[in-house]
Formats: structure tokens, C-alpha cells, sequence
């Protein structure tokens, strides 16, 4: 049996910069609870992190997911540890090793990240990522649909432009909390949901975070959302309609700024 061990993805979700200085462990040697894994460096503090919460006295590292020095990725995996087998006549020599490519970060992200479900607010999106980008630069506003570039990593790149974005525009149209996934369960519940993922990280960082309604949504309540987005009931929530778009977008765009401008000069 083996099993992955990493970072909470929620943490890893609202870090900006997550890497691994020093290992304290090597691939195909024994391990058990207790033992340190590795230092690391989040957002310029550092921390050991240790085996925790295994069954099993002892067990083997069969790969490694982060090399000295890289990033770990937005699903927070370090390793995986074998707790049944550790099957090597050399026990220094290495099971597996891991061919992932390095996670690059941009040297700057934009101020402004469109939080939005696909299927839910595409139309709405794109036309004020469109009415934004003309007010504050192509640079200024991301949106998955037009700012991941070619070659790059998708998840990571959102993970990071939601870890470094000033202020989040959250589209919540008529189907964004009840949309289900292929089992029948809410996708708002599964907490690997990426839109989960990126509110929860602006949350959790205090970013300003803007929740806006579209067309005839319903403004969610404590008891419609997980615990990690209930801070979302504590914020004003305009509505967006096809009727008063003009003026909407002009005040929302106005408090864009304002929050903009404050992080920059805070």
C-alpha cells in the first residue's frame, strides 16, 4: 500500500510561494511517523514538515514530487511512502524519481483575477474581462479563457494568479452552487473544485474579494456553502443584468481600482 503525503491543498492554495529547501529523507530508505521530511520556505517563512498520522512503523519513499529547491504544486504532494514494502538490496538506491517538469513563476501576476464557472457566467466573463482589459490593460486582469499562455502549467498558473491577484471578481450566476459533477454531487462540495480552490485562497489571504450576481442568482447562505466559503455571506453583493450593465460596470470597475490602489500603497 502506498500513500501520497503532502500539503493541505487549501494552504497550498493561498501560499504564493511554496518551496523545498532541505530534505531530510531520501527515496528507498525507511521511514515512520515523526520523522522530519523536509524544510520549507512559505512566502519567506520557513517550517519542517514531518510524517504524521500512518498506521504503519515504518515504510519506504518510493517518489519524490518536488526537487531540491522546486515549487510544490497546487495539489500540496511531497511524496509518496510505501507502508507494506520496502523492497531494495541497496536501500540508498533510488526507486523512483520523479520526472516532473519545474513550475516557473511569472515575474508579475495580474492585479485583478475572474473567478467564474464556465457553463454558469461564460458570456458575462469574457465581456467584462473585455470591458476591464480596456480600462486597465490586457496586464491588468486575469481570466483562465485568455491569460494562460501557451506551455503553461493550467492549474498552477491559476493557483498562482489567484495567490497574487489584489482583488477577485466572483461571477455567480443562476447554476453556480447547484452544478453537479458526473456522481451527482454538488461541484461546490468536492473541495479539489478549482473555483473552491481560488475563492477559498483570496479569502484565506484577505484579499478584497468582490461577489457580484448575475441575471436572477440567488445571493448564497451559510447553509448553501462549505465552511471555507462562508466568509462570501459577509461581503455586499451587487447583481449584474443585461438592463443596468453600463452603470454596474462602471462602479464596479471604481472599486477595482480603489482596492488596487490600496494594496499597492499598503
Amino acid at each position: 500500500m502506498s500513500i501520497t503525503f503532502g500539503i493541505p491543498q487549501r494552504e497550498r492554495w493561498a501560499a504564493r510561494s511554496m518551496t523545498v529547501k532541505k530534505w531530510f529523507i531520501e527515496t528507498g530508505k525507511p521511514v515512520k511517523n515523526g520523522d522530519p521530511i523536509c524544510e520549507l520556505e512559505i512566502d519567506g517563512e520557513t517550517r519542517v514538515e514531518q510524517i504524521w498520522h500512518h498506521p504503519e512503523e515504518q515504510g519506504g519513499v518510493l517518489w519524490s514530487y518536488v526537487q531540491l529547491g522546486g515549487e510544490v504544486g497546487p495539489s500540496g504532494q511531497l511524496l509518496e511512502i510505501s507502508w507494506n514494502t520496502l523492497r531494495s538490496n541497496d536501500p540508498t538506491k533510488k526507486i523512483h524519481t520523479s520526472a516532473r517538469r519545474p513550475l516557473h513563476r511569472r515575474s508579475r501576476y495580474p492585479d485583478i483575477f475572474i473567478s467564474y464557472r464556465h457553463v454558469d457566467t461564460d458570456a458575462y466573463a469574457w465581456r467584462l474581462h473585455e470591458r476591464l482589459t480596456t480600462a486597465m490593460g490586457e496586464d491588468g486582469v486575469f481570466i483562465d479563457e485568455f491569460s494562460i499562455l501557451p506551455g503553461e502549467v493550467y492549474e498552477w498558473t491559476i493557483q498562482q494568479a489567484a495567490a497574487h491577484c489584489a482583488a477577485m471578481v466572483v461571477l455567480i450566476g443562476p447554476t453556480w452552487m447547484t452544478i453537479a459533477d458526473e456522481d451527482g454531487r454538488r461541484r461546490i462540495d468536492n473541495e479539489a473544485d478549482l473555483l473552491r480552490r481560488e475563492v477559498c485562497a483570496a479569502l484565506d489571504r484577505g484579499t478584497w474579494v468582490f461577489p457580484v450576481l448575475i441575471g436572477d442568482a440567488g445571493r448564497p447562505t451559510r447553509q448553501e456553502l462549505p465552511d471555507d466559503l462562508v466568509g462570501l455571506t459577509q461581503l455586499q453583493t451587487p447583481r449584474l443584468s443585461a438592463r443596468d450593465w453600463p452603470e454596474r460596470v462602471r462602479l464596479l470597475e471604481k472599486q477595482l481600482r480603489d482596492a488596487v490602489h490600496e494594496v499597492q500603497i499598503s
